[in-house]
């Protein structure tokens, strides 16, 4: 049995709207793929693998509730279009 290449993606009306909704929040996401068994996820990033670089706890705090309002306002936003 041979199954052809998935690379599972959100929808693009789905994906439109989180960055739709970030961006209205004055958030400026990057867009990209990762791999995922869910059809969206919002994603913050910490640390740098290759580079050691790596956000302190507040600034980290700080990121988490930001992308958390996002997320929010994206579940609670009715679809405009």
């Amino acid at each position: 049995m041979s199954f052809a290449p998935f690379a599972p993606t959100a929808s693009f009306d789905l994906l439109m709207r989180a960055y739709q909704t970030a961006d209205d929040l004055d958030v400026h996401p990057h867009v990209g793929a990762v791999l995922s068994s869910d059809t969206l996820s919002i994603l913050t990033v910490s640390d740098h693998l290759i580079t050691q670089q790596a956000v302190d706890a507040e600034q980290r705090e700080k990121d988490f509730s930001t992308i958390a309002k996002v997320a929010f306002a994206f579940l609670t936003t009715p679809k405009t279009y």
